[in-house]
């Protein structure tokens, strides 16, 4: 009797067992399952990130592109204009090359004709004024000029732009120097107003002090040793690649060396992904890889509710 008990006690024991055993690999299997829906959500999610990433790469490269080719466009709009205004203004001149307008000897002392070099000089035909559309759109091309930064690429931007300016405003011309002092700021505003006795009204002393004052020899030297230093940090990638870009056009570098001081200066996660994609030795190569990683994750950081998260929330 002793030993019945005891057997019918085991095998209760046995049984128990079994079924603790079944729920055990009924639980792992159910964990696992839900272990491969949130993998494959998540290999799902990062597809999409790159996807849309890529996606908007290409979309924004084909607004850039359609951009260039629009402002090339409208600049030979504005080419063939001013080449229409050229021909006017020659046949009023042949009218009335025997009566010349009073004040025409002083503008040609006030603007002699400058080297190949140096900035465009100002032509005064003996013509109405321009159109006024092609002189609003010149006058919104003109920059401020501050100085600070000492780089002939700035300076000589500024010259040509408001030289481009006052080739077709003849009447804004005659005070080409007041007119250009207006787009002037701190450094070289002052430097005017100390210098302003001396210059008058010359065009001349004008644009060669500004290149002899702002004009810096070792600009490049400075420049290099700004982009040395240069690091993404806390920028967005378009910010980072824009004031490289700026440094980078004031240095005589390879297209190599260019690329390899662009990738040394993204933030680590980004710059692993391009050196994986081995395009840390083409500078377009390595905008084009940088801006993908950017994106995807950029992506990544978003909250990404998937089915199994609602699925968990409910």
């Amino acid at each position: 009797m002793l030993q019945k008990s005891r057997r019918d006690a085991e095998a209760e024991n046995r049984r128990i067992a079994n079924e603790l055993v079944n729920e055990l690999l009924e639980h792992r299997r159910v964990l696992q399952a839900e272990h491969d829906e949130v993998s494959a959500l998540t290999r799902h999610a990062e597809n999409e990130a790159q996807r849309m990433a890529s996606s908007d790469y290409q979309t924004r490269s084909a607004i850039e592109a359609l951009g260039s080719k629009l402002a090339a466009l409208t600049e030979v709009v504005l080419q063939l204009g001013a080449a229409k205004e050229a021909e006017k203004a020659f046949s009023f001149t042949e009218a009335t090359k025997e009566q010349p307008r009073p004040g025409e000897k002083s503008r040609e002392k006030l603007f002699p004709s400058q080297e190949p070099t140096a900035a465009p000089s100002i032509a005064l035909p003996a013509t109405p004024s321009a159109p006024v559309a092609l002189m609003k759109t010149l006058r919104r091309l003109i920059p401020e000029y501050s100085g600070e930064d000492r780089s002939p690429i700035v300076l000589e931007n500024f010259l040509a732009r408001l030289t481009d300016y006052l080739n077709v405003d003849t009447r804004t011309a005659e005070f080409a120097v007041s007119f250009g002092w207006a787009y002037l700021r701190k450094d070289a505003e002052v430097w005017y107003r100390e210098n302003q006795r001396t210059i008058g009204e010359s065009w001349r002393l004008f644009i060669d002090g500004l290149r002899e004052t702002f004009k810096s020899s070792n600009y490049e030297t400075v420049a290099r040793q700004k982009i040395d230093t240069l690091t993404q940090g806390t920028k967005s990638f378009e910010e980072y690649l824009a004031e490289f870009r700026t440094l980078a056009s004031q240095i005589n570098m390879t297209d190599q060396e260019r690329a390899h001081r662009f990738v040394t200066g993204l933030n680590s996660r980004i710059r692993l992904q391009v050196m994986l994609d081995r395009a840390d030795t083409n500078f377009k190569a390595a905008i084009e890889a940088g801006a993908v990683a950017a994106n995807v994750f950029a992506a990544q950081r978003r909250p990404y509710y998937g089915v199994y998260s609602k699925k968990r929330r409910t």
